[in-house]
């Protein structure tokens, strides 16, 4: 039982860290070179932590996630910007 739930475990972190790599990383470089005023670039690091602990617990999802990276980028990038202007309205 302790063994599958360190398999589970590796598993489940490594896919935070390469979702945060592959997914997070890039939509952040975007929304930072076109948008630099976002609440996100000024909370970049905690965004980022957020992040990484929703992509870990969810890490059987995030295979989806990471074979359609370009529609969730582009997914992202728009809900991040969308929760900005909601709260600079």
């Amino acid at each position: 039982m302790a063994e599958g739930l360190m398999y589970y475990l590796a598993f489940a972190l490594g896919g935070g860290v390469t979702s945060t790599l592959a997914l997070y990383l890039p939509a952040m470089r975007i929304i930072r070179e076109e948008f630099p005023e976002s609440m996100a670039t000024r909370h970049n690091f905690m965004a980022g932590i957020w992040f990484f602990g929703f992509a870990t617990v969810l890490a059987p999802a995030m295979i989806v996630c990471l074979y359609f990276d370009d529609a969730f980028i582009e997914s992202f990038i728009n809900a991040v910007l969308k929760i900005d202007q909601k709260n600079n309205s």
